[in-house]
């Protein structure tokens, strides 16, 4: 198995140890040549941190979808102005409680595994809307979608990128934040 190594990216004898033809093709490839038969992508923490940031831009968006769908859920389901506050406050109770909670499961569990159990939670509860029939329905699907969105923003903090150096985490979470 290849492991992602920086001292042979930032290495000028590595370079010089690989036959120029092989070099060179891997300029036009964008890709570092591996042992064990794997290419590892050059600067491939930013497409990393273009996902993340994807994932990111798809919660905030999501948080608001409720309010755009509003109208179409007061005539569908007869919702009340009261029983509306009470489905955005699952979610933001569900979501306060869990940023704590998912930051301390993703340190034992790890970020790729925790992101990716994150993504599945948020997937599946975000389907489940489709089910709701009523007010409290929709409130305990959003408590879930809390639960899940939670942890998607732990894992796609800057804080969270191992391998990246403190400048680039910087420099991605400022562009997380834009």
């Amino acid at each position: 198995m290849c492991s992602f190594q920086f001292d042979k990216f930032y290495n000028p004898a590595y370079y010089s140890a690989v036959a120029p033809t092989v070099l060179a093709a891997d300029r036009r490839r964008r890709t570092i040549p591996c042992e064990g038969g794997r290419v590892l992508v050059r600067n491939l923490r930013w497409y990393i941190a273009g996902m993340l940031m994807l994932a990111t831009t798809i919660n905030y968006l999501d948080r608001q979808s409720l309010s755009i769908a509003l109208p179409v859920l007061r005539r569908d389901l007869g919702l009340t102005s009261e029983q509306y506050s009470n489905i955005v406050a699952a979610f933001m109770i569900a979501y306060g409680l869990m940023l704590p909670i998912s930051g301390r499961l993703l340190d034992r569990i790890g970020v790729r595994r925790g992101f990716l159990v994150a993504i599945l939670w948020w997937s599946a509860a975000n389907c489940a809307h489709a089910l709701a029939r009523g007010a409290t329905a929709l409130a305990g699907l959003r408590f879930l979608l809390g639960m899940g969105e939670a942890a998607c923003v732990e894992t796609s903090g800057p804080g969270r990128l191992e391998r990246a150096s403190a400048l680039a985490r910087a420099l991605l979470d400022r562009v997380r934040m834009d």
